[in-house]
């Protein structure tokens, strides 16, 4: 327990320096509209860090349907160099799982797997996901 406190600590502290690169996913007003375009978008980026905050309100007719597949950041990641997806609590956030996801970022996907990770250092926090 310890131990894996100790580690989510260092994590997090990592991930937060003042070096990383932000980027915003939103419905409208962000960088991107999907978290695999943000990705996509990054890939390779990841000196100092990445943050890919999903952030806002979002619409019903604004779900995100692309799969998300965390790749292309190889050799790049590290403790002090990982990758951070999370929702804001602006809106985006889902953190009661007995609540549909209203105004929150949704990920649906018919894909299978609806997240694919392949590389280290990775969290991802807050997303309400359907497969």
């Amino acid at each position: 327990m310890k131990k894996t406190l100790i580690a989510l600590l260092l994590l997090f502290t990592g991930l937060n320096s003042y070096s990383q690169t932000v980027v915003t996913v939103a419905e409208s007003g962000g960088d991107y509209t999907s978290i695999q375009a943000a990705i996509t978008g990054t890939s390779g980026s990841t000196t100092g860090g990445l943050q890919i905050k999903v952030s806002g309100t979002w619409t019903a007719s604004a779900t995100d349907t692309t799969a998300i597949n965390v790749t292309g950041y190889t050799g790049n990641t590290s403790l002090a160099n990982g990758i951070w997806i999370y929702a804001a609590t602006d809106g985006a956030f889902h953190d009661n799982p007995g609540n549909l996801p209203g105004t929150h970022h949704r990920l649906s996907s018919t894909s299978t797997p609806v997240i694919t990770v392949a590389e280290e250092y990775v969290t991802i926090q807050g997303l309400w996901v359907q497969g």
